[in-house]
């Protein structure tokens, strides 16, 4: 990704209250909102040298608007930072995956996840974010460009070599389950989804078809930090998310304070303004090491890397260019002529200061990175051997020019640098003194070979508009890049790729096996070691000076990267997760700037007065800047933790607190709230224990007297000091408990019994209530049983009389007693079930029940309710179907006689009672609507329909009026058509007056 930030000279300082109101009216509902926060910690302060650029992820990109959304937003995945430097794929908001084939992968969404503005997180969600990145990607080429909406700047990175979209669609399996389908097997796709853009937005608080507006939206995600405020001149607020999946930070309150000026940041850093400061200047590093309240930690070697582009394009300058694709401006030999002249120890050591050889396009540190690659830059030559090298070249190309001059540095050199064999154009990004220091030496190096250069100096916009519209402009570029996510992928494919809008050199190599095949096979690669080592294989053919020259050597160079990277903090931070992507991860942070010990607060329980059974619940109030609580038992009273007490919860206990099992005595207990700073007791709560036998209790039940299906429930109200419940029954009253009454439930801790499948007699059930003191009995239930059939029950309908279309429901009241239902129909009333009848439903029916499609006749329903001790019919229900059939109707046509254009109108009177209607055409008349005919139009609502497109011919019409029940056929209506065009270069009329005489000729001769 090009990271390339140019600061504005006028800044305008606009207070942006993120703990308002957004665009939409939509209120955050933190449960712990900025105004309300119980803060432990004085404000976490991070020193940054400028604000963020974008809100919105998904057209982010550089650095600082990256790590702004990083404390606030998630992805489905992400890398695991804290594992540097191997940076795994970690689950995020999707708990796990599935990959079922290598096209189709399957996410489980994390269930419970709430956004800031309290929206829940599902995989609809999810989906929403993922067509709003296919939207702002244009897949569909139909983006609107306007100040709202453009091509998102990432975009690239979502498309494959030949400009597919890499996603094909999305689906949502169930409420938790997205499915991402792909247009080609992609190896990278868990890198991908660990990158910036793909993140998962709040729908309530983020436009669809529109970018987050820096100035007036939130940012609403589902990570560990709520984005507060930012002032655009002096910091950006955060503050803990209470409600976060993974656990609240240890950091409460954080503030980005931004300083733009270098050297009044790294000593606002050494003054101790900062706990966490960035983008470190080079000559502050040993003072920070030397200072023991600021610890520098050396990261590892940069991932970012600086290279010369050149454009390696065909030659155009009027839009049309000279020869085919590797018909190059700017070919390989030259190229690698540039790429031995220049002195890169100078530009690491002079221009830069802290830099080390660049890689070849995959850093170092990743996986993928091809060692055995030799640049023009290697340690194994130098600048006197580069130039001797890159003459040789130029004097292979242009032997006349060079004929007599010596290849040695330091021998002829005034003679080479007076030749003008070729003239380049090098770009000067406006602003970057970094660029312009390095163009004076192209210049010098450049001209120890004999070519010159002119330079331009271009705005960031206007060098993005002549890289993408007209890059043979510029011969040469400087430009940065470093990787989106940890995948060669990233690195190589949006520069080389020609699809690519990144790829401003143009290279288009299309040889059997070159570049762009490569690059072809490696995106479709499954097989990651198969992969990376295609990868490695592009580095060496584009990269490597010991390798005969490709059609893409050289199209890069590549100049440096830094040193080392280096993350500088307050002494006393632990948890910080060092990463090369230079990523600020403060979640897992923990820090000893603390405010003072815990405050007071009060311990209380619901134990009686004395307490019957030893349990009951603690409860205390929150103390402030607490961390956690301990709580702790005595049997004396506790003015001070010296271990005699026994420890019952150790600081991890929430209130309240359970105490359970105590036996008879006094029992003192404390809470001690803990933070770093120390500790506070609570006061003293003193419970005296005096356990009893259950106290007495009443049982009751629903059942009916007499009860007429052996179901009820038994009821008991609380026995005081009871642990838990048994239950018996028997056939005579209970009186104790001897083995003779039969136990149904043994000690459970209910307080209902649901009672079922008896038989008909008499019943008697008691309940026992039990502590470890004793047993107490509740009062006997008696429950006669006497099973009947089914309760009588009425059957009605919301049939018409008569009814006009055949369908209705049949409606039935609850029977008592009744298991369930059977339908039955027959042509006369129904008094018994004797088989004669028409069973429509057995022992399965739900009121009500749909009739429909009936004939024109009489009809009697019954319903039959069933249980065990017999069935009970419904009342016969009587209906009366009289089926209205659609009224006659008649069917004319304005067409001529015969037609001659084949082009007319059929109309039709209104047929009463018709839903519809619809067209049939055949060559012959229609009695019956039997398939051969050929259908028009179906069911219509309008009386009119033109026809149009008719051969020569004969042809009938008909219309079939349609209610819900039956059909009506209009008359038929007979067409001629015959078209003029027939017979063609012959004037119509005088065909007429010819078929007339002949006609009268015939008629005459019959005559005689």
């Amino acid at each position: 990704m090009i990271l390339f930030t140019i600061a504005s000279q006028s800044i305008i300082k606009i207070h942006l209250n993120i703990n308002g109101e957004n665009s939409n009216n939509q209120d955050l509902i933190d449960q712990f909102p900025n105004t309300a926060l119980i803060v432990n910690k004085t404000p976490f302060v991070v020193g940054i040298y400028g604000g963020p650029n974008i809100l919105d992820p998904v057209d982010t990109w550089d650095y600082t608007s990256r790590d702004v959304q990083y404390q606030v937003v998630e992805g489905l995945v992400g890398y695991n930072y804290s594992s540097h430097p191997n940076y795994e794929i970690i689950p995020k908001l999707a708990e796990n995956w599935r990959w079922h084939s290598p096209t189709r992968i399957s996410f489980k969404i994390r269930e419970n996840v709430y956004f800031h503005d309290g929206t829940l997180l599902d995989a609809n969600i999810v989906k929403w974010n993922f067509e709003r990145l296919m939207y702002f990607c244009n897949v569909t080429g139909t983006l609107p460009a306007n100040s709202t909406s453009w091509e998102a700047f990432p975009s690239s990175l979502f498309f494959f070599s030949n400009g597919t979209y890499i996603f094909k669609d999305f689906e949502v399996l169930s409420t938790y389950n997205f499915t991402i389908n792909l247009n080609a097997p992609f190896a990278a796709l868990l890198d991908l989804l660990c990158f910036g853009a793909i993140v998962i937005l709040s729908p309530n608080s983020t436009p669809k078809f529109g970018y987050l507006n820096l100035y007036s939206d939130k940012l609403v995600g589902t990570g560990p930090f709520v984005y507060d405020d930012y002032n655009l001149v002096d910091e950006v607020r955060f503050h803990a998310y209470h409600n976060y999946w993974g656990g609240k930070a240890e950091i409460e309150e954080m503030i980005w304070l931004i300083e733009f000026d270098g050297i009044t940041r790294m000593n606002a850093a050494l003054n101790g303004t900062y706990d966490y400061v960035t983008g470190i200047m080079e000559n502050y590093i040993d003072i920070f090491k030397a200072d023991p309240d600021i610890h520098v930690e050396d990261v590892g070697e940069g991932i970012q890397y600086t290279y010369l582009e050149i454009y390696s394009g065909a030659h155009d300058t009027d839009g049309t260019p000279l020869g085919g694709p590797q018909f190059q401006k700017n070919n390989a030999s030259f190229r690698r002529a540039l790429a031995y002249s220049i002195n890169y120890t100078y530009i690491w050591e002079e221009i830069i200061g802290s830099a080390v050889e660049g890689f070849p396009a995959v850093p170092r540190g990743m996986p993928g990175y091809n060692s055995s690659v030799v640049q023009a830059s290697d340690s194994k030559y130098n600048f006197t051997w580069g130039i001797y090298k890159a003459r040789q070249i130029m004097a292979s190309m242009y032997p006349a020019e060079t004929a007599g001059l010596d290849l040695h540095l330091g021998t002829d050199d005034a003679l080479w640098q007076s030749l003008s064999l070729r003239t380049v154009e090098i770009n000067m990004h406006e602003g970057w003194i970094t660029n312009g220091n390095l163009n004076q030496l192209l210049d010098i190096n450049f001209g120890l070979i004999g070519v010159q250069t002119i330079e331009t100096i271009r705005t960031w916009s206007n060098y993005v508009d002549t890289g993408k519209n007209s890059p043979w402009e510029m011969d040469i570029s400087l430009m940065s890049w470093g990787p989106d996510y940890f995948n060669p992928f990233g690195m190589i494919d949006p520069l080389f790729n020609i699809e690519s809008a990144n790829t401003f050199s143009r290279i288009n190599d299309t040889s059997l096996g070159g570049l762009t095949d490569m690059l072809n096979v490696a995106v479709a690669e499954t097989n990651k070691t198969k992969q990376l080592e295609i990868y490695q294989d592009i580095q060496s053919y584009i990269y490597d000076v010991e390798r005969p020259l490709t059609p893409a050597s050289h199209t890069h160079i590549s100049g440096w990267t830094s040193s080392s990277i280096q993350s500088v903090h307050s002494a006393d931070l632990v948890g910080i997760n060092y990463n090369l992507f230079s990523i600020l991860d403060f979640y897992q942070v923990k820090w000893n700037k603390l405010a003072p010990a815990p405050g007071p607060f009060n311990l209380t329980s619901n134990a009686g007065s004395p307490d019957y059974d030893g349990n009951f619940m603690l409860s205390w109030n929150s103390s402030e800047r607490a961390h956690n609580y301990s709580i702790y038992i005595d049997d004396s009273f506790i003015s001070i933790i010296d271990g005699t007490q026994t420890l019952l919860g150790n600081q991890a206990t929430i209130s309240p607190f359970p105490v359970i099992g105590l036996s008879n005595g006094d029992y003192y207990f404390v809470v001690v709230a803990h933070n770093k700073l120390g500790d506070k007791l609570s006061n003293n709560l003193r419970v005296n224990v005096s356990l009893m036998v259950p106290g007495s209790f009443v049982l009751t039940s629903d059942a009916d007297t007499p009860d007429g299906d052996g179901s009820f429930n038994l009821y008991w109200n609380s026995s005081i000091g009871a642990d838990n419940y048994s239950i018996y029954w028997q056939n005579s009253s209970i009186i104790v408990i001897d083995g003779s009454p039969t136990l149904l439930l043994d000690h459970v801790t209910t307080s209902l019994f649901p009672v079922s499948g008896l038989a008909s007699g008499d019943y008697y059930f008691v309940v026992v209530a039990h502590n470890t003191q004793g047993d107490t009995l509740s009062n006997n239930i008696y429950v006669n049983v006497s099973l009947m059939p089914p309760g009588s029950f009425v059957l009605t309908s919301d049939a018409d009389t008569p009814d006009s279309d055949g369908s209705f429901n049949l409606i039935w009241t609850s029977s008592t007693g009744a298991d369930n239902y059977s339908i039955y129909r027959h042509n006369s009333s129904i008094s018994i079930i004797d088989g004669s009848q028409t069973l429509l439903l057995d022992h399965v029916a739900i009121s009500p029940f749909s009739a429909s499609e009936l004939a024109n006749g009489e009809y009697y329903f019954i319903v039959v309710a069933h249980n065990t001790q017999g069935d009970t019919l419904s009342n016969n229900l009587y209906v009366n179907v009289q089926v209205i059939l659609p009224a006659s109707f008649v069917l004319t046509s304005d067409a001529d006689t015969p037609d001659n254009d084949g082009i007319f109108n059929l109309f039709w009177t209104i047929s009463t009672g018709a839903d519809n209607y619809s067209i049939y055409r055949h060559d012959s008349s229609i009695s019956i609507i039997d398939g051969s005919q050929t259908l028009l139009v179906y069911q219509i609502t309008i009386f009119l329909y033109p026809v149009s497109g008719l051969a020569s011919g004969e042809y009938y019409f008909i219309v079939v009026a349609h209610n819900g029940s039956v059909d009506t056929l209009s008359n038929n209506v007979f067409v001629i058509v015959q078209l003029s065009e027939d017979i063609p270069g012959y004037n119509i009329g005088l065909i007429i007056a010819i078929a007339s005489l002949t006609s009268i000729y015939f008629i005459k001769k019959r005559r005689k």
